[in-house]
């Protein structure tokens, strides 16, 4: 092998060391990822996710109010973690948290929306 490919060789492997460290510092040092969580939702004032419990014939299932937040794990409250959180908000985190609410353009397989009381009936809809 000759200087200048020991040299090209040196020099790419160097680049994925230095990719593969600064991956592992912003990951597992500095916690820079999502966690995606559901929290509480009050169905009276908000739009909230439910389990469609018609899709899934569980006896089990779960059709508890929740809305979905995406969070960077640094700044996560461990209740999110535990999916305990009474009354979590994103207000005062700025960029670093986003709430969703429940819509027909967000919506997964086996969920469906628990639109609020009052929007119900205001549209005249019981």
């Amino acid at each position: 092998m000759d200087r200048r490919a020991k040299y090209i060789l040196a020099f790419i492997l160097i680049l994925i060391l230095t990719v593969v460290v600064y991956r592992y510092i912003d990951y597992f040092l500095n916690q820079n990822f999502l966690v995606e969580a559901n929290t509480v939702c009050n169905t009276e004032t908000e739009s909230c996710f439910k389990a469609d419990c018609s899709v899934d014939i569980d006896p089990e299932c779960d059709t508890t109010p929740y809305k979905k937040v995406e969070i960077i794990a640094r700044v996560a409250p461990k209740c999110l973690e535990e999916h305990s959180c009474e009354k979590f908000s994103c207000d005062g985190l700025g960029n670093d948290c986003s709430t969703t609410y429940c819509s027909e353009d967000v919506l997964d397989k086996g969920e469906v929306c628990a639109i609020p009381e009052v929007n119900n009936k205001a549209n005249g809809s019981e």
